[in-house]
Order: structure tokens, then C-alpha cells, then sequence
């Protein structure tokens, strides 16, 4: 049975690593998601449910807000080496570095995230950002998109996330921009 949606192995590598350097572990494993962890690199994508028991797991042995800190240093130490090249080409022209980026949503998480829709409608100095599952997926999810967004506040020089709704197949975001 194919995956309904994948995560790149270079996520998976960088969350590694920031448990690592974080000294958090992610007891209770299968034994297909310890060898995920262990050697990202084995395949380029992974299966969505593998991500989910290893951030469930993270969650029940160390809190959400850890979860997330994890995946900020994720993504901040890995995935965002992969979007700079696009991330360049798109503030070459825009006025304004967040919803230029907030607008290319969709290229940007196909680079770390496939099966999972994204889209994002600008409202004055900000916008909603929407993330589909094809499946339900626990709330704890929701932390890839905290650290992505993260990166993207960060690249953008300013902006904010005012709020946030989270459904187990669509995750909703409130963000404001001060760059």
C-alpha cells in the first residue's frame, strides 16, 4: 500500500539531529521508525505515519513545546538549505518578503512534504495559510508547520503567527507580516 503522504528525508535527517543536540529521545518506537531515525538517508521519502509515531512519541516523553523546539532546529538546520535557492529567486522582485514567500506556500512544502496540499490567501499584511491531510493526522503535526513557518518569518525579516487552528485533516494558520 502506497503512502498518502511523505516527508523528505532531509526532515527527517535535521529532526534527528536537533534530538541529538537537544539530548531528547523518542522512546517506544517501531522498529521501521528507530531505522528511520537512524538512517534517514536510506530512502529520499518516508511514509507520513512513520513522522507521526516519531512525533507522537516525542510529545507523550517530552512535552509539545519541545516538540516544536525541535522542529524549529530542524527546520531552521536543515530544510531551510533547501529552500534558499527559490527562496532567493522569489525576493528578487516582491515588496513584500512575506507574502511573497507566504504565496509560494505550496513549492515550499512540496520540497519537504509531498501528499499534503498547501495554500495561501493574503488579507492586508498577512494571510491564511491551509495545510490538507488526505488523512487525519494527530494534532502534534501541526509542529512541522510551526517550525517551516518559523524559517519563513525569519527569511521574510518579521511576521507572526496570530492564530491557529487545527483540525486531524486540515491545519489552518492567522499570519501577520512586519517586513
Amino acid at each position: 500500500m502506497a503512502a498518502s503522504w511523505e516527508v523528505n528525508s532531509s526532515y527527517v535527517r535535521s529532526l534527528s539531529r536537533a534530538m541529538q543536540r537537544l539530548g531528547k529521545n523518542a522512546p517506544g518506537l517501531s522498529s521501521t521508525t528507530e531505522a528511520m531515525l537512524a538512517r534517514p538517508n536510506d530512502q529520499t521519502w518516508w511514509p507520513g505515519a512513520r513522522l507521526v509515531e516519531l512525533l507522537e512519541s516525542l510529545e507523550t516523553a517530552h512535552g509539545r513545546e519541545t516538540v516544536d523546539a525541535l522542529s524549529i532546529r530542524a527546520s531552521h538546520d536543515g530544510m531551510s538549505l533547501l529552500v534558499r535557492p527559490l527562496v532567493s529567486v522569489v525576493l528578487t522582485f516582491s515588496k513584500s518578503r512575506g507574502q511573497a514567500l507566504f504565496s509560494r506556500v505550496d513549492t515550499f512544502t512540496a520540497v519537504g512534504v509531498r501528499g499534503v496540499k498547501a495554500s495561501f490567501t493574503p488579507e492586508g499584511n498577512g494571510g491564511e495559510a491551509v495545510f490538507l491531510f488526505p488523512e487525519a493526522v494527530p494534532a502534534v503535526v501541526a509542529s512541522v508547520w510551526v517550525g517551516m513557518m518559523d524559517v519563513a518569518f525569519s527569511l521574510a525579516r518579521g511576521g507572526r503567527l496570530v492564530d491557529t487552528k487545527v483540525s486531524p485533516t486540515e491545519h489552518r494558520y492567522r499570519v501577520t507580516f512586519s517586513g
